[in-house]
């Protein structure tokens, strides 16, 4: 926020509150973060499947639950539990959605 306010020559209280004011001016910003995280997104699944460890590993602790490292064995389900798993929350919002 404050290389924004920088670029723009003015504060980041008064930047802060212009994006409180001004809904598209907070959308275009919401946005152009959202490019920004992709492009990452992009460069660091690039670097890891290029053969980059930390960006796999970076890129499997945040992505993927129950994945340590460090070998601290966290509980995964099998798979034959979580189709069960799935089975049964499909089933639920069936039955959910059923008179609707």
């Amino acid at each position: 926020m404050v290389e924004i306010a920088n670029a723009l020559g003015i504060g980041k209280d008064l930047l802060r509150r212009w994006l409180a004011e001004n809904p598209r001016l907070s959308l275009a910003l919401n946005r152009g973060r959202e490019r920004e995280r992709q492009a990452l997104h992009g460069r660091l699944f690039k670097a890891a499947m290029d053969g980059n460890v930390v960006a796999a590993f970076f890129i499997l602790k945040c992505r993927h639950a129950g994945y340590d490292d460090r070998g601290r064995g966290i509980e995964t389900p099998t798979p034959e539990e979580a189709a069960r798993e799935i089975r049964e929350a499909l089933a639920a919002m069936a039955r959910a959605t059923a008179g609707k």
